[in-house]
């Protein structure tokens, strides 16, 4: 994926979970379980543009990024973000940068 793809925006510039100003466009995807369980979000910058992955949960106001359970903001092109996911909640898997720019990327789910 790209952050620069049709449907990326550019609206969240902060989250609750860190303290980088994210002014690059967003890439969200929507994520829900079948019952509880541990669920990992990996994701693998193809790009030079550094990108963060954050995972908000549906609080009942959509995708609101002071939801945000977890984070990957590192400066490695490989992270990964594990949260326990509930039964029935949608989580929003975000793909942000704090730089300006867009960037390419690969986004792998594993639900053991």
């Amino acid at each position: 994926g790209s952050t620069a793809d049709p449907g990326a925006t550019d609206v969240n510039t902060e989250y609750n979970c860190s303290d980088y100003i994210e002014e690059g466009s967003e890439f969200t995807y929507a994520f829900t379980t079948t019952g509880p369980r541990s669920v990992t979000f990996t994701i693998d910058t193809l790009s030079t543009t550094m990108l963060d992955l954050f995972v908000l949960e549906n609080t009942g106001s959509g995708c609101d990024p002071f939801a945000c359970i977890g984070r990957s903001t590192t400066d490695d092109p490989s992270d990964a973000v594990t949260i326990t996911a509930r039964t029935g909640v949608v989580y929003y898997v975000v793909v942000d940068s704090y730089t300006d720019g867009t960037g390419t990327y690969r986004l792998s789910v594993a639900c053991p």
